[in-house]
């Protein structure tokens, strides 16, 4: 019982510790975890850079551009197969 009761605080510790970091990398991203969903997940596959830094960089050009597109053009959010498309 003992043990297992280690155990579950070891998988809880470790939980505790991927949410902090899950958190931090949805923060860099302005609190939009699409971004860093997407960043996570580009960097456990085949990382397309050596450094996280530089796929920070191009997702967040990225977001600010579509984010500014948004803003810009509030009324494309209902087409959403152009969308899609501009994405």
């Amino acid at each position: 019982m003992q043990e297992n009761i280690k155990a579950l605080e070891l998988v809880y510790e470790k939980a505790k510790e991927l949410e902090r970091k899950n958190q931090l990398l949805k923060a860099k991203y302005d609190q939009d975890s699409k971004y860093a969903r997407i960043h996570k997940r580009l960097m456990e596959k085949d990382p397309l850079t050596d450094r996280e830094s530089k796929l920070f960089d191009a997702l967040k050009s990225l977001k600010k551009e579509i984010d500014e597109q948004i803003r810009q053009n509030a009324h494309i959010l209902e087409n959403e197969s152009f969308v899609e498309k501009m994405i």
